[in-house]
């Protein structure tokens, strides 16, 4: 091994320790910039209604959620909360979304392993995901909407006509 004192040591800087923070970012917001992303792209309203739901699920931690959106029966509520009592989970949260003007366009409901109340940053998360959900079905409404319109009422944008200056 050469040890010549003339040859310069390298060393390695040693990584920062990672920190703690106080306020540690909850899974919901990591993964909300991901589902708002997917609101305004191609994927199906389905898939990022399920993102909604696996975030606050991995969030809250053993809870079940499920949205349901307008276009399904209120049977399927019925459904699901009896699915829910056969596995043994109990009703945590039940809150309707609701779209821009007002009108129901879904339902959120979130099953827990144990009988038990939201805490309020429980809550708050819940309210966020019905934000969430409110926009995504809103975007697959007005998609779904432009789609079906026909093409004799799409109305040209009024422009403004430039002119060139007269001499």
């Amino acid at each position: 091994m050469d040890e010549s004192p003339s040859r310069p040591s390298k060393r390695r800087a040693l990584p920062a320790p990672i920190t703690q923070t106080k306020n540690k970012r909850p899974h919901l917001l990591k993964a909300e910039e991901r589902i708002l992303q997917s609101i305004f792209a191609p994927p199906p309203v389905e898939q990022t209604l399920n993102e909604i739901c696996v975030a606050i699920d991995c969030e809250i931690g053993n809870t079940v959620s499920v949205i349901s959106t307008s276009a399904g029966s209120p049977e399927s509520a019925a459904a699901h909360a009896k699915t829910a009592e056969i596995f043994g989970l109990h009703l945590f949260s039940s809150a309707k979304i609701v779209d821009e003007h007002g009108r129901e366009s879904g339902s959120l409901e979130v099953y827990s392993c144990d009988p038990r109340v939201p805490s309020a940053d429980e809550t708050r998360l819940v309210e966020r995901a019905l934000n969430l959900a409110a926009l995504a079905i809103d975007r697959e409404t007005k998609t779904v909407q432009r789609a079906d319109r026909p093409i004799s009422d799409n109305q040209p944008m009024a422009r403004r006509v430039l002119e060139w200056p007269k001499s």
